[in-house]
């Protein structure tokens, strides 16, 4: 983003400390680099930012204090979605679907805990169409081989 937008957007915006933070994370960037450029171009926000993220300077500012103020005015930082069913598990015969939701119900199916994470990786995944690990085709080879 260029200064003129950078200053543009800045005048627009209606909550300044937040919007000195979208633009950080936008732009892969620490929050002094975005005041250091504001301040050449005429706007002093080093003291709005340090009271809205409530710390002692710029530099003690770290990602935590990003997403706090990100959160405070609604917009929630990306989550850490490792261990969540994925697209592993969509012919899973323990995926439940509700309510526009998608679950594991290895439990409650099972009464026994699934003792992996859910999604890539999971070792509990059964094909929902043949009940069992593998597919009609390693089945059939494995018959094969028993009738000899």
């Amino acid at each position: 983003m260029t200064d003129l937008e950078l200053l543009e957007r800045y005048k627009h915006a209606q909550i300044k400390s937040f919007f000195i933070a979208t633009d950080a994370v936008e732009e892969k960037t620490g929050l002094q680099e975005i005041v250091d450029r504001l301040r050449r171009l005429g706007i002093e926000t080093r003291g709005g930012v340090i009271r809205a993220l409530g710390v002692k300077s710029l530099r003690e500012a770290g990602q935590a204090d990003i997403d706090k103020i990100l959160h405070k005015y609604g917009k929630k930082p990306p989550e850490d979605r490792t261990g969540c069913v994925d697209s592993f598990c969509s012919r899973c015969r323990y995926l439940e679907r509700s309510y526009g939701y998608r679950s594991c119900s290895y439990y409650i199916i099972t009464r026994k805990r699934r003792g992996c994470p859910a999604g890539q990786g999971c070792s509990r995944f059964e094909d929902r169409k043949w009940g069992r690990r593998g597919a009609p085709e390693a089945d059939a080879e494995e018959d094969v081989g028993e009738q000899e």
